[in-house]
């Protein structure tokens, strides 16, 4: 890499290209911002091919934050394309970044309005958005050219689900069952579509097929794929975090700066109401949302790269927490007292965070252990989660993480326990306590429906605007009831029958 750099700071454009590639894919991101210094010195055609380059290589790396921001540069410079635009669009959403992205989304839609990949960027913009009725005429558009786009089929089964026709959900169910004439992936796809379009036509048994499809489908992916599926993985991977942190607990204080905002993190299991959690709480007008943020878990990986001895650890820790703190507040400017960080699997993390920020609150979201492993199950979390291909994993990695908050707890940390059916029935009773203990009333926009157009980034976009309301409440015991766990009592399915 010394050779390459020399080469480099001479203005090779190779060695700028390669050297940069080589600074994403070894996740050094101070030397790539030294590449991009190098880059912005080329003439306009080397460091546009340079960012193109550089952009497709941290999207394959799922730095979606760095490749969005390529994309913009690029756009900005010219580079207008249809696809170009859909890649834009595509990881603008991916990094929770929508920063200028509806006027070329717009622009581009009307110079190209037929662009099968522009349409469906533009149609997921608009589900993040909340613009259901846009994204179905999206989705309608894309079925117009191609009448067996599984895409747009799983768009109108996001976006209004109860009323996607008998014809065209008979189509999606022949085309599943042709293995052989479709990519896996989009088998599992259109299963996961047809179980959404089930469950909300009131076909609970058949959805519950569907999602099973879907999943061993799924589980058989990432199994090929090399990508982590057992349970036991990631409870392992939990429990390796909790004891890298064990030094952590006793750790001197650091001071917190009384001119930075007192951080909350909401964490819990996925599918625990976190999203709905953050909806609420942001709506005040104290309190700014940043949506889910990956910085502290980078900071931990860091951590956890420091070496295998405790000591080294947590002098590492400790000689650092100063600049990673920094850091975290750098990236966003908020003029509020609180910020709300909603990352659920920051719960692995208390001790971590609490060393660098000794004035966080903790926001511990629980729902009924059942609802949440239904929820994991009927979702379609690509190579993430892969535990939530099976029932019986996705229900015990809620357990796990039951278990995990409970160890904090024990080792004294304080998780302020808000629950999800408790939240949906009564959100005045829930909301002024936990308020209060911040020093806050509770506001109006706390009960408010979401802005229209407010982004909304995770899987929960198509109900979280809803009114709030309790739908999602038993929705394992309707699916028991149904007759969904063929074989298996309702007892044996939520695992209380073992």
């Amino acid at each position: 890499m010394d050779t390459l750099r020399a080469l480099a700071g001479e203005g090779s454009v190779q060695a700028i290209k390669v050297f940069g590639a080589a600074a994403l894919g070894a996740e050094d991101f101070a030397a790539f911002g030294w590449a991009l210094a190098r880059a912005a010195a080329l003439a306009d055609a080397d460091r546009n091919l340079i960012r193109e380059v550089w952009a497709l290589e941290a999207a394959r790396r799922d730095q979606t934050e760095i490749a969005a921001g390529l994309m913009k540069q690029l756009y900005a410079s010219g580079l207008q394309t249809p696809d170009a635009v859909a890649r834009l669009i595509r990881w603008s959403i991916a990094s929770s970044t929508l920063d200028c992205v509806d006027p070329a989304a717009e622009a581009a839609l009307a110079h190209h309005p037929n662009h099968p990949a522009l349409l469906e960027a533009a149609a997921q913009l608009a589900l993040v958005r909340g613009d259901k009725p846009k994204a179905v005429m999206l989705a309608s558009a894309m079925l117009a050219l191609d009448g067996h786009n599984a895409f747009a089929f799983d768009i109108l089964a996001e976006a209004q689900p109860a009323l996607v026709s008998p014809v065209l959900t008979a189509q999606f169910t022949g085309l599943a069952g042709q293995a052989g004439a479709i990519q896996p992936t989009t088998g599992v796809m259109i299963h996961f579509a047809l179980g959404r379009v089930h469950e909300a036509q009131g076909r609970l048994r058949e959805a519950w097929a569907h999602f099973c499809q879907a999943n061993a489908a799924q589980r058989r992916l990432l199994i090929q794929a090399g990508a982590p599926t057992a349970l036991e993985h990631f409870t392992s991977r939990w429990d390796t975090a909790l004891a890298a942190q064990q030094p952590l607990i006793t750790a001197p204080p650091a001071v917190p700066s009384p001119d930075r905002p007192t951080p909350i993190f909401i964490v819990g299991a996925p599918r625990s109401g976190t999203t709905l959690l953050e909806r609420v709480l942001r709506g005040h007008s104290a309190i700014t949302g940043l949506g889910e943020r990956n910085d502290i878990a980078g900071f931990f990986e860091q951590y956890l790269r420091a070496g295998p001895e405790a000591p080294a650890r947590r002098g590492f820790a400790l000689a650092q927490r100063a600049a990673w703190t920094q850091a975290y507040f750098d990236r966003f400017a908020a003029s509020t007292p609180y910020i709300l960080d909603k990352l659920p699997s920051n719960l692995e993390r208390i001790a971590f965070i609490k060393a660098l920020m000794p004035d966080a609150v903790f926001l511990n979201a629980s729902r009924d252990a059942r609802d949440t492993a239904v929820s994991l199950f009927t979702n379609n979390f690509g190579y993430r989660h892969g535990y939530s291909t099976d029932w019986d994993d996705a229900l015990g990695y809620v357990h796990h993480a039951r278990a995990v908050a409970a160890h904090w707890r024990m080792t004294g940390a304080e998780l302020i326990e808000v629950c999800y059916e408790s939240l949906v029935r009564d959100p005045r009773a829930v909301l002024e306590p936990l308020l209060a203990r911040l020093g806050l009333t509770l506001e109006p926009g706390c009960l408010a429906d979401p802005e229209p157009g407010e982004p909304v980034f995770t899987l929960s976009r198509s109900v979280v605007r809803n009114a709030i309301e309790s739908s999602a409440i038993g929705r394992f015991q309707r699916f028991a009831d149904a007759g969904a766990f063929s074989g298996r009592s309702a007892l044996e399915a939520s695992g209380e029958g073992k």
